[in-house]
């Protein structure tokens, strides 16, 4: 593809791209939704049968009530059940997101490739935790500003904080979504070149976004009004269809399917949009 491409000839390939490789997609999808949840459950489900009491009744119960009728041990154990999750979590998830981002953009690139690569970037799992983690923190220190303005309004009351507040808010979102669009592509190129890193994947999305964070947008937001659009439509046909149990039923299976193809279409424009300006066609 070329180097530079308007918006319309990006949706264009990455419609073509889902056409021929639906089922492909569709299952890749769902190896990265459905392993992490798996793999939480059976870890819950080797705690449940070590501790005392089910961990829903632990959850909702405060650590001194566990302590004393329980025993340390057990707020131990509730502990480290916490600490593993999270850490699997986060390990997972991320590891799972960058082959299946592998994968669509072979696709993308007209290569082949099989369900599998999903599994391809596991050793990268540390590298996209780190990355995550180091956006998050980034766009993190974007909202500080704004929460500085809207504590200042808070602070001061009256007519003028309401409008300090307001303003403090304004500014926030608008420190955060820039760099959103900035660091939206440091998951891909970690994806696409596991020795950049997590610094170099950072770099490299902050260099594919200079000047092109409007067109992204736009590029998205397409596909983000199409989701609207179906949503207000289905929900229209679920309220009126309600007394019909099995036509709302296909109503909310036609709802969820309409997302994940819509969300499937995002997912591989992003990425041809990474693929062309990336330079690494």
């Amino acid at each position: 593809m070329q180097n530079s491409v308007t918006n319309a000839t990006l949706r264009s390939h990455a419609q073509d791209v889902v056409k021929k490789n639906f089922g492909k997609l569709v299952l890749m999808m769902l190896i990265v939704a459905v392993i992490p949840s798996v793999v939480i459950g059976l870890i819950s489900l080797i705690f449940n049968l070590c501790l005392p009491i089910p961990l829903t009744l632990m959850m909702s119960m405060p650590t001194s009530y566990l302590a004393l009728f329980f025993g340390p041990s057990t707020v131990v154990a509730f502990i480290v059940y916490i600490v593993v999750i999270t850490v699997v979590s986060a390990l997972i998830a991320p590891a799972l997101t960058l082959g299946m981002y592998s994968g669509i953009l072979r696709l993308v690139r007209g290569e082949q490739t099989s369900v599998g690569v999903v599994f391809s970037r596991i050793s990268s799992c540390l590298k996209g935790f780190l990355l995550s983690l180091f956006i998050g923190l980034r766009i993190w220190l974007w909202t500080l500003p704004g929460l500085g303005v809207i504590t200042l309004g808070l602070f001061i009351g009256g007519s003028f904080g309401t409008i300090l507040t307001i303003a403090g808010f304004i500014l926030m979102y608008a420190l955060i979504i820039p760099a959103v669009f900035r660091y939206c592509m440091s998951l891909p190129a970690l994806a696409d070149q596991p020795e950049l890193g997590v610094l170099g994947s950072f770099r490299k999305s902050k260099e594919i976004m200079q000047g092109r964070k409007w067109q992204y947008f736009r590029l998205v937001f397409f596909y983000v009004l199409i989701l609207l659009a179906f949503f207000i439509v289905l929900s229209v046909l679920a309220a009126l269809l309600v007394k019909v149990p099995v036509l709302s039923f296909v109503v909310l299976l036609a709802t969820l399917a309409v997302f994940l193809i819509v969300n499937m279409i995002i997912q591989v424009a992003s990425l041809t949009f990474y693929g062309v300006y990336s330079g690494n066609n």
